[in-house]
């Protein structure tokens, strides 16, 4: 399922793989080749993208979209429009315990996994740094665990007490079933994973108590020598160019104390009968196992399909919800966003799809007890969920038949033909 239907992802022959995954650099090699193969009347799609824009502010002004954005060389800059994509996604702005954004003494850099690309090429190849500290328990630290330990580094790995604790690793070949997800999730890709983590790496399943000049005192006492420390400790899924006010009427997460006490009861109710619902057709979901309640409460993410804002038809969020996989829902979301703004898709009665959200809000919570409260994370759901997309506008080239579609995978090729199939559809 890695690329997008259009255009197969292709690899050099004696490219390195480990059971069909291959290395990063040509994914990137390909999305970078797919922007400048695309060209809409006579425009590729680099050419309009503008690069260096830092969105400051989005507003509406008599029904127009305003983005104000800052580039670093040319300043301030506003770009209009009727229709506004929010594609910004999860994985855009990192995210920072308070304390690590004052840290005090501590002389040491301190490296979100946004910058470790970065830092394995430049900081961890120098004689000077000896000791890596490693804070967080998912995939991204795990890897920067075991790119530290393979350049010769003294890896200490700490995980907090109160934390989900490390990942669940699914090997290579995919076996393995976290039915509950009730942590991280990551795939062990280098046959000597877990020798090389077990036999090179000290773990402190500690909280920071302190930080010193160029080391870090945990809260049992112990001090661990910090060259670095580096912070896989996930994102931000904030909006901050919009305000609360908008946050609240596009049915944005916001601090439930800003909700008006009428939408505060109602959708109270909604996700009770919801709630309900779901553990009536899931039983399974009535008994789950022990877990960790989310940090931070908010309301839950309003949005119908995780797309579309109850209160404004001319805007769209692309990316927002938790899904397995990234090609396949960028393409099924692409196509439900474009029906949606061509008319093609209707979303139901208000009061319909307040309850249909406020399902989606339950599945996810009940599904995922860990990181389901938003009601934005859908991780194994992906198939049910393309397919809902798929089904509202009306196309069917996507499937393979019945039994097909219980017994065979799904690729990235089952879309080649959807494009086709909605023009034709609506446009012929």
């Amino acid at each position: 399922m890695l690329g997008y239907s259009d255009v197969p992802v292709t690899i050099p022959p004696d490219a390195r793989s480990f059971y069909g995954c291959i290395e990063a650099k040509y994914v990137t090699k390909y999305l970078e080749d797919y922007i400048d193969s695309h060209i809409y009347n006579g425009s590729s799609l680099r050419s309009r993208i503008h690069y260096g824009q830092n969105v400051e502010n989005i507003e509406k002004r008599n029904d127009i979209w305003v983005a104000t954005t800052r580039h670093f060389e040319q300043g301030l800059r506003e770009f209009r429009g009727s229709k506004l994509v929010v594609a910004t996604g999860l994985t855009s702005l990192p995210y920072m315990p308070a304390f690590l954004q004052q840290p005090g003494s501590f002389k040491s850099p301190i490296c979100h996994h946004k910058q470790f690309g970065e830092i394995s090429k430049t900081l961890l190849r120098t004689s000077e740094c000896k000791n890596v500290a490693v804070f967080g328990a998912g995939k991204s630290a795990t890897d920067m665990v075991y790119e530290s330990v393979k350049k010769g580094k003294n890896v200490s790995w700490i995980i907090r007490k109160d934390g989900e604790g490390p990942a669940f690793f699914f090997t290579a070949p995919g076996r393995g079933s976290p039915f509950w997800c009730t942590g991280p999730l990551g795939l062990a890709l280098h046959d000597d994973f877990w020798d090389t983590l077990a036999h090179n790496v000290y773990v402190y399943r500690n909280d920071i108590r302190s930080m010193k000049a160029n080391s870090i005192v945990l809260d049992d006492g112990s001090e661990i020598a910090a060259d670095v420390l580096l912070c896989g400790t996930g994102w931000s899924a904030q909006y901050p160019f919009f305000s609360k006010q908008q946050a609240c009427e596009l049915g944005l997460p916001h601090r439930p104390e800003d909700d008006p006490p009428d939408e505060s009861r109602l959708w109270s109710a909604l996700l009770k009968q919801a709630e309900q619902r779901v553990l009536s057709d899931f039983p399974i979901l009535q008994h789950p196992p022990p877990h960790n309640a989310p940090d931070g409460p908010t309301t839950t993410l309003r949005m119908y399909n995780c797309i579309a804002s109850l209160n404004d038809p001319s805007v769209v969020f692309l990316g927002r919800a938790h899904l397995s996989n990234s090609f396949r829902t960028s393409e099924a979301q692409a196509i439900w966003a474009t029906a949606y703004f061509d008319g093609n898709v209707k979303m139901p009665p208000r009061a319909q799809a307040q309850r249909d959200i406020a399902y989606m809000n339950a599945l996810s919570k009940k599904r995922y007890p860990s990181h389901g409260a938003v009601g934005d994370y859908l991780f194994f759901e992906l198939v049910w969920y393309t397919d809902r997309l798929m089904d509202e506008v009306g196309l069917k080239s996507h499937r393979k038949g019945w039994l097909t579609d219980w017994v065979e995978p799904c690729l990235a090729a089952d879309f080649k033909d959807v494009k086709k199939e909605y023009l034709e559809k609506y446009h012929s």
